[in-house]
């Protein structure tokens, strides 16, 4: 992983010489900072939360600090429509795009209720791209109940979040994920 350090300034370096860039965001860096960076892009709409949470900027401090805590449950307790608008604003009139890959993220967090065993669409995906999911299917077997409560949740908090986003001009592009 990137050091959270290295993040911002590496946004803007790029963005200095005129090019795009996209990426994860380091949990402890502050979803405003990395718009005001210049990110041009953030894969995956799991860190929306930050971005819709009053609190972003405390918890980005206490994980930076070696804090340790679920930060999508303290996310989504300090969730604010206001604040989330303000900051979808921000990535608009800055030109910052989303690619969610929520497809994958549906299909993982519900396999409890379709694990796609019988799918017929899995023969139109090469085997080789359907290991790259292994690991992740085999832990989704380890899973409790509550766990399951936990990611069903989850996703549905995450899904509410796109309909903000096209309410605030946020371009968001189609992608995909490997299972890595």
């Amino acid at each position: 992983r990137l050091d959270s350090k290295l993040f911002l300034p590496m946004v803007k370096a790029i963005r200095g010489k005129g090019y795009k860039v996209t990426g994860h965001l380091p949990s402890d860096v502050k979803f405003e900072d990395a718009i005001e960076a210049g990110l041009s892009g953030i894969e995956h709409a799991m860190y929306l939360h930050k971005a819709a949470s009053v609190d972003d900027g405390a918890m980005s401090d206490a994980l930076r600090a070696g804090e340790r805590f679920s930060s999508f449950g303290r996310a989504i307790e300090n969730f604010d429509r206001d604040h989330a608008l303000m900051m979808f604003g921000k990535m608009s009139e800055n030109g910052m795009a989303i690619t969610p890959t929520i497809y994958i993220d549906h299909l993982l967090s519900f396999l409890d209720e379709n694990n796609h065993k019988g799918d017929v669409e899995l023969n139109n995906i090469p085997e080789s791209f359907q290991k790259t999911y292994e690991g992740r299917v085999n832990r989704a077997a380890t899973k409790t109940p509550q766990n399951w409560i936990l990611d069903h949740s989850r996703m549905k908090e995450t899904m509410s979040l796109i309909p903000l986003l096209e309410e605030a001009g946020v371009l968001i592009l189609a992608g995909s994920d490997s299972g890595a």
